[in-house]
């Protein structure tokens, strides 16, 4: 617009002068003219065009009026360096009208009116400072387009794009869903995940994993105080966990508040392991609190949480209405006396426990003593750990009596309980002084527990019995008829190897009764199995199957499925397989279970 404005008042009056900066003195030949007259056109379309900026923003009209001002001081002066050429005329923009139209590009509002102009715009010319006539266009056609320009643009509505949900997914995002989900529905696992989440916790596998079981086993997993919070919201509402065990786990009294809300609110868990966690007093009185409100309590494990007579006092005065407790666990505290006394008075009128362990709770003198007594009057327990206490030979007798009236124990364990049995010097001229004397309390101990109806197992090892008075309480023991007795554990008692090789021997008429002798228990499976890896190993070695060592000329129709001992015995010594000669008949017996009598199975041997 600027451009033609300057160049048509130079094409009109070519010979006259322009002002006092440059004349144009060329004349115009026939085809200029001809130019100039479309000039004069295109002109009167601009000025058409230029209507539009009476529309235009105040800001932007005075940029308008500024321009033309300075457009109408610039003359053009001769000679030019050519910008454009048509037919040989040649033309310059000069730099201040450039200056003003860079000028004017950073100039221009953003805003609608703008973005109107810019849209309606004539497409641009090849070269910016052209100055030849535009294309050819219709009057009708220009007038359209001119018209079209003051129509308001209007933003394109958006496109709506529908999908089909034929074959798609129809869940949700899963972390949308989970936060649409109200509270009341969502699962356990999601309300663990969630509280893991807020006290910035990373969630334990172990959990995830066994919400939905009837079992979570996280002993000495390191769980912590902190971890039992998301825990206690994952199993508030839980019904399908019935066995929660946390032992070794360091909760402390901290931990044992988030416990309180499980115990109380949650009815199905039925059997507790929190031992090992350091509850202290502060934590047990939560904990016997809490028992109040579980009905359903079978199984508590407390052991090694430093509970003292008191907490154990008021631990025993909050169970004693749980008529369902079946399993309690009292190990390793310190109960001491005082606490013995008040376990024996709960544990005589109890009668529904079924298993009780107090080893290792320092439970000595009056409360040793008590705890004896107890056992004949409670007739509902079955098995009873009270090893590695202080009953000293001082409860013997009462232990006697009581095991001579009770008719429910089963499992007994008086194992490094203090018992001592000296090989003094009347002892050495008189041996009866073991079984008839003033020191046969402990040998009548043994004769009533081997006689009683229902005790099947007897633990008296790592006691202080001298092995020579050992093996006269067995002589004299083998020779008891009645014996129901099926096992009598006396390892962890020094003795020499002949009482071990004696020891099994002894009881030939009782093939019930396993009598254990030695430093540690050595059973006939554990013999059995190692003679059976022997056999396994030489005939890898020799590259022979059982049949072929066993039988190896069998040219029999049928071939034979088993081997007598006696067959056994002599492929044992030809191989050089050694075995021990004071256990090879129990073994034998012991290989020979699902065959005829005197007679090993072929399978059997094979491993």
């Amino acid at each position: 617009m600027l451009l033609s404005e300057g160049t048509n008042e130079a094409t009109e009056k070519p010979g006259i002068h322009l002002g006092d900066e440059g004349e144009v003195t060329e004349q115009l030949d026939d085809g200029q003219i001809e130019n100039s007259n479309e000039e004069r056109v295109r002109k009167s379309s601009v000025d058409t065009n230029n209507m539009k900026d009476l529309n235009l923003p105040t800001s932007l009209k005075s940029t308008v009026s500024t321009t033309r001002a300075d457009a109408k001081r610039v003359r053009i002066t001769h000679p030019r360096s050519s910008a454009s050429n048509v037919n040989g005329a040649t033309a310059k923009r000069d730099p201040v009208i450039e200056s003003i139209i860079e000028a004017r590009k950073f100039s221009v509002i953003d805003n609608t009116y703008t973005r109107l102009a810019q849209l309606n715009r004539p497409q641009q010319r090849a070269t910016l400072f052209d100055i030849r006539p535009p294309t050819t266009e219709s009057e009708t056609k220009r007038k359209e387009r001119v018209a079209s320009s003051h129509i308001e643009h209007k933003e394109p509505e958006p496109t709506i794009i529908e999908y089909s949900l034929d074959g798609w997914d129809e869940g949700i995002n899963e972390e949308i869903e989970k936060d649409n989900i109200p509270p009341a529905d969502k699962t356990c696992v999601q309300l663990y995940e969630e509280k893991c989440r807020s006290m910035t916790i990373c969630p334990c596998t172990i959990i995830l994993r066994t919400l939905n079981t009837t079992k979570i086993n996280l002993t000495n997993y390191g769980l912590g105080p902190r971890g039992c919070a998301p825990l206690a919201v994952g199993l508030l509402r839980n019904t399908t966990v019935l066995s929660l065990l946390l032992g070794g786990n360091n909760i402390g009294n901290a931990g044992m508040t988030y416990l309180y809300q499980i115990i109380t609110e949650n009815a199905y868990i039925e059997e507790y392991d929190l031992s090992y966690n350091g509850l202290g007093p502060k934590g047990n009185e939560k904990l016997a609190k809490a028992i109040t409100s579980c009905s359903q309590l079978k199984s508590l494990n407390v052991a090694g949480n430093e509970l003292t007579p008191t907490d154990l006092q008021l631990l025993l005065e909050k169970l004693e209405d749980h008529s369902h407790l079946k399993n309690l666990n009292l190990s390793h505290n310190n109960l001491d006396e005082e606490g013995g006394e008040f376990l024996a008075n709960w544990f005589a009128e109890n009668h529904s426990l079924v298993s009780l362990d107090a080893s290792w709770c320092s439970i000595r003198l009056k409360g040793a003593v008590a705890m004896a007594k107890a056992i004949a009057e409670n007739n509902r327990l079955e098995i009873l750990d009270l090893s590695y206490n202080s009953f000293t030979n001082q409860t013997v007798p009462s232990i006697t009596n009581s095991l001579t009236s009770n008719s429910s124990l089963s499992e007994l364990n008086l194992r490094g309980s203090h018992f001592i049995s000296r090989y003094d010097s009347a002892v050495k001229e008189n041996p009866d002084l073991i079984t008839t004397g003033k020191s046969c309390q402990i040998y009548d101990m043994l004769v009533a527990a081997t006689t009683n109806q229902s005790l099947k197992l007897l633990r008296l090892g790592e006691n202080h019995i001298h092995e020579n008075c050992l093996m006269i309480m067995l002589e004299s023991l083998a020779e008891v008829e009645d014996i129901t007795l099926e096992e009598l554990d006396l390892t962890g008692i020094i003795t020499k190897q002949d009482l071990i090789k004696k020891g099994q021997e002894l009881f030939a008429n009782h093939p019930r009764l396993k009598v254990y002798v030695g430093p540690v228990k050595q059973v006939i499976d554990t013999f059995a199995n190692n003679l059976l890896s022997l056999i396994r190993d030489y005939r890898h070695e020799n590259e022979i199957s059982v049949s072929d060592m066993f039988i190896p000329n069998d040219n029999a129709a049928t071939p034979a499925t088993s081997v007598t001992y006696e067959q056994f015995l002599d492929v044992l010594r030809e191989a050089k397989i050694p075995f021990p000669k004071a256990m090879i008949n129990d073994i034998m017996k012991h290989l020979g279970q699902t065959s005829e009598e005197g007679t090993i199975s072929i399978k059997t041997l094979q491993g």
